[in-house]
């Protein structure tokens, strides 16, 4: 049996984990790879390629609200394009906060994927402008 969140729990749980995006002295960013993801967000990066690297507005996601599909959701604001450092495949990206520490990490992929981040091409050529056609930040109820 799961533990269960009641919604205004998962909606506050959401809304902390976007806040701890914030913190730091520095601009918090989040860094596009190939590869595969670790399995953890203390595990170190290793034969990952960074592709890209975007700079985050603070706050980077608006307030989290009911999902309708059992979760609380946020989603990022605009985020400037850059242009990418690296040619590869973007299958996953990791969240730096203001002091360097890795946040978060998740799935990167296509506009019409289930990709938390949805990149307007994951096939990055470095040099080309890469976008975040959207992103969301989860916290599922049960």
């Amino acid at each position: 049996m799961a533990t269960r969140l009641h919604m205004d729990v998962a909606i506050a749980a959401c809304d902390a984990i976007a806040a701890l995006i914030d913190v730091g002295a520095g601009v918090s960013t989040v860094v596009v790879y190939d590869g595969v993801k670790p399995t953890k967000v203390e595990d170190a990066v290793t034969t990952q390629n960074v592709l890209t690297t975007f700079d985050l507005p603070d706050p980077v996601f608006g307030p989290a609200a009911d999902d309708g599909a059992g979760g609380a959701r946020a989603t990022a604001d605009v985020i400037d394009p850059v242009n990418a450092s690296g040619t590869g495949l973007a299958t996953w990206f990791r969240v730096y906060d203001g002091d360097g520490k890795g946040v978060l990490q998740g799935d990167a992929g296509t506009a019409q994927s289930a990709a938390e981040m949805r990149l307007n091409d994951p096939n990055l050529v470095s040099g080309i402008q890469v976008q975040i056609f959207s992103w969301t930040l989860t916290v599922p109820t049960v």
